[in-house]
Formats: structure tokens, C-alpha cells, sequence
């Protein structure tokens, strides 16, 4: 069997290693957070962090590697580097080498350490070469990325802080040099804007990705947690020269998306990944897909209209909508396409004929937008309810339909009604929790709501009660994903619907 020392100086291009980081004062708050650990291949103990870590000694060590559930690492970082160690570089030397011949699984030790390379011919033990700036795109990292590779270390580590996602394009380009030319490696950025980073350097063939303990706050800004790598991003699957897809909107941490797609790449055994990338603004999130080469991008809020500006190419449907959800990488840049529309009409015909259908859609923005024109064109009367009337009548005009005071559901009949505004959703905090009296419904209507969460709304439960058939907003999302999906992989890829159904309700469980 490889062992996680064997697996430190791994080809370049095999499975990347979950490496959980691990800082506490205390030696015994250490070893309760070390005994906790689930999921990690290796775990890194930041021995700069103790309170008095030059008390160290060979029964600690003993101690943590007896307690550990995976093979454990240390470094101890000096305040020139960003760390907490306030000794001398001789201290610092002397409690590496006694955690190094206490059984350590690595030992991580900086590029301008005076002592480095001599540490590094002098112990058995897979040393990790480092070097960590303090302000984003360095101006020397070509240069210490050929020093590195010149020592040959077990894993060349190349760290810089990130502004905005853009800023790990010349680390990811430098890791990707490094593992093709067969040194073992990872670069990537720290903080929130560099955390997606962290993720397409595995991609690229990293060697190790640093992730927080579960349930715990992250030794470093921007570490995932490790159960979402392994749970929803499926990262023990992928591999060097993985192609990309991912969610650009803000906020995202709790978007179903990763866990959709990353589901249906492995069903379908496709070398592919997702990952959310987040940011407050879209340019730095399009600079950064477009230089690695993602292959396509979901588009959330707030970007879906901004987005249009920056396509070479829009679908007519995503131009009469006024709306992009999904960016494909083309030749000739970003085409635009709106899968909201067909998801709509997907899910309703399941349950219903759609042409010569009344249909009244609350809600006139976006999610309406796509309803409407993908309802229309199928030969559905619309009727739009909004707050706003304004705004009603608007998209009326668009889709050649009728716009009408919501409490025209007490007197006019409709085949299908759409909820497309946020009432019901969790944490909505505005009264009702219904978007209308569900009194008003007759009971032969399909009641549809594209709010999911809660999965079941107040409005669906109550219009099943009264005998009216239900759609929940789950199936619009998952057939808008399915839709991406198809136009990501190409050709005549059909997504598998069930699975992506199945991860979706999971990740709504789970949370």
C-alpha cells in the first residue's frame, strides 16, 4: 500500500491530497481538534500557533501521532512570513527537526529559510518548500518558482494573497508550470476572493489543497471546508487536465449547483468539475475563467443582466428575456443563453398541456421574464400580477398578454398558476407567507412555485390540500441545470436528470 509519506512526492498528475490544517494555543486544544478530524488524507500542525512551542518534545509528537486519524505534517511559520513564531531561526530549526524525527508525515519549510536547502538534504522526511506573499501578483514568481524546481523538494508551494479571483491567475499558471514539468506542487491564493483558486489548482494537477477541519474556523482565509470537497465538489475525482465549469454570483455559499453537476460528471464518468467562484463583480470572475480556459459558467444574481454586455454572442432567447443564466466558453468568446425558459416549460408539460392553456404568472422580474416568453411561445395566455404594475404591463406588451391586479384569481379561472416572486422562501421575513389567499383556488389548477426552499412551500402544501396538481420550483432548478449542462458537454449529452434530482434533494437535507 502507498504511504502518505510515498504519496508527498507523487507524480505529477495523480490524485491531489486533502490536507487539513490544523492551529490551536494549546497542546491539549490540539489534540481534541486532531482526534475530530474526518475525511483528510493528511492533516498540517501549525506548531507556530502553540502558546510555548518550544516546550515541545518527543512526547508530544508521540502524542499527536497517537491520537491522529491520518498521517500528520508540521510547520511553524515565522512572523516574516505571515506566522506567529517570535524565536530565533535556530528554535525555529530545532523544533522541525524534533517533529521530523518524531514521525512526521512532511515537514513545510520556507524558500528563504537561510537553512532550507540544508534541512532539506539532511532529513528523510518529504519537506514542502514555501513561500508565502503579502500582496497579490507578486512581481518575482517566475523566479522562485525555477528556484524551487531547482531544489527539488517533495512539493514546491507557491502562496499569494487575492484582491479579487483574477489575482490567482499567474499562481495557477506558475503551479501549472511546475507539475508539467513533473515537480510536484500547489499554488494558489489565500483569502475569500482566492478560495476558488484553491480548487482549480487541483485541476491543474495540484499536489495537496489545504482544508478547515469540520465545523471549525479555517486556519486560513478562503480553506474549504473539507466535508464540501469531498460531498459536493467530488474532489477525491478529479485529476490533472480536468475541464471546468462554475457558478459566478454573490453571495453563493449555499447554491445546490456544485453538488448537481459535480454528481452528474461522475455518474456519466465526464472529466469534469464545478465550483462556485464568488465575488462581488463580474469582470474579475470572466478574467479568470477565460484565462484558464473554464468551459462554461452559471450565471446567477446579481450578474444576470450585467452579463449580457460582456457576450460576444446571445441566444434570442436570453436577449428577449433581458437575462443570461448560462455563459459558454465559444471560440470567439462567451455566448449568452437562458435555460430558465426551457426549464419552465419542461416541468409543466410533465403535469399538463401547455398551448390554449391561461396561464397567471406572479412576478415580473427575472424568473418571470423566462416563464413568460417560454409559456407564450407555446401557446399559453399569460397574465401577469406584479406589485409593481408598471412593470407588469411591460412584459405583458413583450409576450402579447395581459397584465391584471392579482385579485383577478378570484373571478377569472387559469389553467396554471406560476409563483415567481420570493414569498414563501426561507427567511423571507415579509408577510404573507402565501402569495395569495390559497382560498381562491378551485382545486383543478397546477400550482406551480419556483421557490425551493423549503422544498414544500406553504403555497404547495396547501393548494395540494385542495386537490390542485403541484410543481415544485426543485424541478425548474434541476431541469435549468440539465439544460447547462447539455450545452456544456455538446453533441446530443443528455444530463442524467434522476441523479441530478437526487443530489439536489440530498444537499437540501443536508442543510
Amino acid at each position: 500500500m502507498t504511504t502518505a509519506t510515498e504519496r508527498l512526492g507523487a507524480p505529477a498528475g495523480s490524485s491531489c491530497q486533502i490536507c487539513v490544517s490544523l492551529a490551536a494555543a494549546e497542546k491539549t486544544d490540539l489534540q481534541r481538534g486532531l482526534a475530530a478530524v474526518t475525511d483528510a488524507d493528511l492533516i498540517e500542525v501549525r506548531l507556530d500557533a502553540l502558546a510555548e512551542p518550544l516546550a515541545c518534545d518527543d512526547n508530544f509528537f508521540a502524542a499527536l501521532h497517537g491520537r491522529s486519524p491520518a498521517p500528520v505534517g508540521f510547520t511553524c511559520r515565522p512572523q516574516w512570513e505571515g506566522g506567529s513564531f517570535r524565536g530565533t531561526e535556530g528554535e525555529r530549526r530545532q523544533v522541525l527537526e524534533m517533529a521530523a524525527r518524531g514521525g512526521a508525515a512532511f515537514i513545510d519549510v520556507e524558500q528563504d529559510a537561510e537553512w532550507a536547502e540544508s534541512f532539506i538534504g539532511g532529513t528523510s522526511v518529504p519537506v514542502i518548500l514555501s513561500h508565502h506573499w503579502l500582496s497579490p501578483r507578486p512581481a518575482d514568481l517566475g523566479e522562485r518558482a525555477q528556484r524551487m524546481q531547482a531544489v527539488g523538494p517533495a512539493i514546491a508551494k507557491l502562496v499569494a494573497p487575492a484582491a479579487t479571483p483574477a489575482d490567482a491567475i499567474p499562481l495557477l499558471a506558475a503551479g501549472a508550470e511546475l507539475v508539467a514539468s513533473g515537480q510536484p506542487a500547489t499554488a494558489f491564493c489565500i483569502g475569500s476572493a482566492g478560495t476558488s483558486s484553491r480548487v482549480l489548482a487541483v485541476a491543474q494537477g495540484a499536489a495537496l489543497i489545504y482544508a478547515a477541519q469540520p465545523h471549525s474556523e479555517s486556519v486560513a482565509e478562503g480553506q474549504w471546508p473539507v466535508e464540501t470537497l469531498r460531498e459536493q465538489l467530488l474532489l477525491q475525482r478529479w485529476r490533472s487536465g480536468f475541464d471546468c465549469c462554475a457558478l459566478a454570483g454573490h453571495p453563493i455559499d449555499h447554491s445546490l449547483s456544485p453538488a448537481i453537476f459535480n454528481a452528474a460528471f461522475d455518474a456519466l464518468d465526464q472529466p469534469m468539475g464545478y465550483l462556485p467562484v464568488a465575488h462581488s463583480e463580474i469582470e474579475p470572475v470572466l478574467e479568470l475563467a477565460t484565462a484558464i480556459g473554464l468551459r462554461g459558467l452559471s450565471v446567477t444574481m446579481p450578474f444576470k443582466q450585467v452579463v449580457l454586455q460582456h457576450c460576444a454572442e446571445l441566444d434570442p432567447l436570453a436577449v428577449a428575456i433581458g437575462a443570461v443564466n448560462t455563459l459558454v466558453a465559444d471560440p470567439g468568446g462567451w455566448r449568452g443563453c437562458n435555460t430558465d425558459a426551457a426549464a419552465v416549460a419542461s416541468a409543466l408539460r410533465d403535469v399538463c398541456e401547455i398551448s390554449g392553456s391561461r396561464v397567471a404568472i406572479l412576478g415580473a422580474g427575472g424568473a418571470a421574464r423566462a416563464a413568460a416568453f417560454a409559456l407564450s411561445a407555446q401557446g399559453a395566455a399569460i397574465t401577469l400580477c406584479n406589485r409593481t404594475r408598471a412593470r407588469a404591463d411591460d412584459l405583458a406588451q413583450q409576450v402579447g398578454g395581459q397584465s391584471a391586479p392579482i385579485e383577478i384569481l378570484t373571478s377569472d379561472p387559469y389553467d396554471i398558476i406560476i409563483n415567481a416572486t420570493p414569498i414563501g422562501m426561507s427567511g423571507w421575513n415579509e408577510e404573507p407567507h402565501t402569495p395569495f389567499p390559497v382560498e381562491w383556488l378551485r382545486g383543478d389548477e397546477v400550482v406551480f412555485d419556483f421557490v425551493y426552499r423549503p422544498r414544500e412551500t406553504t403555497l404547495l402544501r396547501l393548494a395540494a390540500q385542495r386537490g390542485c396538481t403541484i410543481v415544485e420550483g426543485l424541478e425548474m432548478f434541476v431541469r435549468q441545470a440539465a439544460e447547462q449542462y447539455r450545452l456544456w458537454v455538446g453533441g446530443d449529452s443528455a444530463a442524467p436528470l434522476d441523479i441530478m434530482r437526487r443530489a439536489a434533494e440530498k444537499a437540501l437535507r443536508r442543510r
